[in-house]
Protein backbone atom coordinates (compact mmCIF):
# COMPACT_ATOMS: atom_id res chain seq x y z
CA UNK A 1 0.00 0.00 0.00
CA UNK A 2 2.86 2.54 0.98
CA UNK A 3 4.75 1.61 -2.21
CA UNK A 4 1.88 2.78 -4.55
CA UNK A 5 0.22 5.46 -2.42
CA UNK A 6 -2.83 3.75 -1.92
CA UNK A 7 -3.22 6.27 0.91
CA UNK A 8 -3.30 9.41 -0.66
CA UNK A 9 -5.52 7.42 -3.37
CA UNK A 10 -8.02 6.45 -0.59
CA UNK A 11 -7.81 9.93 1.01
CA UNK A 12 -8.73 11.33 -3.06
CA UNK A 13 -11.32 8.85 -3.46
CA UNK A 14 -12.94 9.07 0.06
CA UNK A 15 -13.37 12.95 -0.78
CA UNK A 16 -15.03 11.87 -4.12
CA UNK A 17 -17.69 9.11 -2.49
CA UNK A 18 -18.46 11.64 -0.24
CA UNK A 19 -19.85 14.17 -3.10
CA UNK A 20 -23.11 12.72 -4.27
CA UNK A 21 -23.47 14.68 -6.77
CA UNK A 22 -20.41 14.67 -8.72
CA UNK A 23 -19.88 11.53 -11.06
CA UNK A 24 -16.98 9.41 -10.38
CA UNK A 25 -14.29 9.59 -13.02
CA UNK A 26 -11.32 7.40 -12.44
CA UNK A 27 -8.42 8.18 -13.79
CA UNK A 28 -7.08 7.47 -17.04
CA UNK A 29 -10.78 6.11 -18.02
CA UNK A 30 -10.83 7.15 -21.35
CA UNK A 31 -7.67 4.81 -21.92
CA UNK A 32 -8.93 2.05 -20.35
CA UNK A 33 -12.39 2.47 -22.56
CA UNK A 34 -9.74 2.25 -25.50
CA UNK A 35 -8.70 -1.03 -24.31
CA UNK A 36 -11.76 -2.63 -23.31
CA UNK A 37 -15.37 -0.90 -22.89
CA UNK A 38 -15.89 -0.78 -18.68
CA UNK A 39 -18.62 0.23 -16.44
CA UNK A 40 -16.78 0.14 -13.01
CA UNK A 41 -19.74 1.27 -10.40
CA UNK A 42 -22.10 2.17 -12.59
CA UNK A 43 -25.12 0.54 -11.15
CA UNK A 44 -26.56 0.12 -7.64
CA UNK A 45 -28.22 -3.34 -6.44
CA UNK A 46 -31.25 -2.74 -4.66
CA UNK A 47 -29.43 -2.95 -1.20
CA UNK A 48 -27.09 -0.35 -2.42
CA UNK A 49 -23.84 -2.39 -3.50
CA UNK A 50 -21.71 -1.68 -6.58
CA UNK A 51 -22.08 -2.88 -9.51
CA UNK A 52 -19.63 -2.77 -12.52
CA UNK A 53 -19.68 -4.43 -15.75
CA UNK A 54 -16.79 -5.53 -17.47
CA UNK A 55 -17.17 -5.53 -22.11
CA UNK A 56 -14.74 -8.00 -21.97
CA UNK A 57 -15.92 -8.92 -25.66
CA UNK A 58 -15.18 -5.10 -26.72
CA UNK A 59 -11.48 -6.32 -26.47
CA UNK A 60 -9.43 -4.20 -29.07
CA UNK A 61 -5.96 -5.31 -30.05
CA UNK A 62 -4.93 -2.45 -32.06
CA UNK A 63 -5.01 -0.35 -28.86
CA UNK A 64 -2.41 -2.76 -27.32
CA UNK A 65 0.86 -0.68 -28.53
CA UNK A 66 -1.34 3.01 -27.45
CA UNK A 67 -2.20 2.16 -24.02
CA UNK A 68 0.26 2.35 -21.41
CA UNK A 69 1.05 -0.27 -18.59
CA UNK A 70 1.36 2.10 -16.08
CA UNK A 71 -1.95 4.20 -16.51
CA UNK A 72 -3.75 0.77 -16.55
CA UNK A 73 -1.93 -0.18 -13.56
CA UNK A 74 -3.39 2.91 -11.59
CA UNK A 75 -6.78 3.02 -12.87
CA UNK A 76 -7.04 -0.50 -11.36
CA UNK A 77 -5.23 0.88 -7.98
CA UNK A 78 -8.23 3.44 -8.45
CA UNK A 79 -11.11 1.83 -9.09
CA UNK A 80 -10.77 -0.97 -6.87
CA UNK A 81 -9.41 0.81 -3.85
CA UNK A 82 -12.69 2.78 -4.91
CA UNK A 83 -15.16 -0.25 -4.44
CA UNK A 84 -13.18 -1.51 -1.17
CA UNK A 85 -13.83 2.26 0.59
CA UNK A 86 -17.61 1.84 -0.90
CA UNK A 87 -18.36 -1.30 0.41
CA UNK A 88 -16.57 -1.06 3.74
CA UNK A 89 -18.26 2.33 4.20
CA UNK A 90 -21.85 0.58 3.46
CA UNK A 91 -20.82 -2.19 6.05
CA UNK A 92 -20.32 0.09 9.00
CA UNK A 93 -23.45 1.93 8.32
CA UNK A 94 -26.05 -1.00 7.75
CA UNK A 95 -23.73 -3.64 10.23
CA UNK A 96 -23.59 -6.09 7.94
CA UNK A 97 -21.12 -7.20 5.15
CA UNK A 98 -22.07 -5.96 1.94
CA UNK A 99 -19.81 -6.71 -1.56
CA UNK A 100 -18.97 -5.60 -5.33
CA UNK A 101 -21.07 -7.82 -7.75
CA UNK A 102 -19.37 -7.86 -11.25
CA UNK A 103 -20.87 -8.90 -14.37
CA UNK A 104 -18.29 -10.09 -17.21
CA UNK A 105 -20.12 -9.39 -20.51
CA UNK A 106 -18.20 -11.91 -22.81
CA UNK A 107 -20.65 -10.98 -25.93
CA UNK A 108 -18.05 -9.84 -29.18
CA UNK A 109 -15.45 -12.22 -27.56
CA UNK A 110 -13.80 -14.31 -30.31
CA UNK A 111 -10.55 -16.69 -30.72
CA UNK A 112 -8.81 -13.49 -31.55
CA UNK A 113 -9.22 -11.63 -28.20
CA UNK A 114 -7.82 -15.08 -26.36
CA UNK A 115 -4.62 -15.57 -28.49
CA UNK A 116 -3.32 -12.18 -28.19
CA UNK A 117 -1.01 -12.65 -25.75
CA UNK A 118 0.00 -8.89 -25.65
CA UNK A 119 -4.07 -7.77 -25.34
CA UNK A 120 -4.48 -10.70 -22.86
CA UNK A 121 -1.40 -9.75 -20.47
CA UNK A 122 -2.69 -5.04 -21.04
CA UNK A 123 -5.77 -6.87 -19.52
CA UNK A 124 -4.83 -8.42 -16.67
CA UNK A 125 -2.73 -5.67 -15.62
CA UNK A 126 -5.94 -3.36 -15.94
CA UNK A 127 -7.52 -6.09 -13.02
CA UNK A 128 -4.57 -6.32 -11.55
CA UNK A 129 -5.39 -4.55 -8.56
CA UNK A 130 -8.73 -6.71 -8.15
CA UNK A 131 -6.07 -9.73 -6.48
CA UNK A 132 -5.54 -7.80 -3.07
CA UNK A 133 -9.12 -7.34 -2.63
CA UNK A 134 -11.11 -10.97 -3.51
CA UNK A 135 -12.93 -10.52 -0.23
CA UNK A 136 -14.64 -7.67 -1.16
CA UNK A 137 -16.76 -9.21 -4.12
CA UNK A 138 -20.10 -10.70 -3.26
CA UNK A 139 -20.76 -11.73 -6.97
CA UNK A 140 -19.39 -12.61 -9.64
CA UNK A 141 -21.46 -12.54 -13.36
CA UNK A 142 -20.76 -14.18 -16.81
CA UNK A 143 -23.22 -13.25 -19.37
CA UNK A 144 -23.20 -13.73 -23.44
Amino acid sequence: RRQQGLDQVRSDLSELLADVGTPMQFPHQAEMNTLCAVSPCSLVTVDDRPVSVWHIGTMNASAVSIVSTPNLADWSRSVFEYVDLWISRQSEEIGLLTGHVQVYDLQGMNFWHVANRALIDKLKTAFSASEFYVESVSHIYVIN
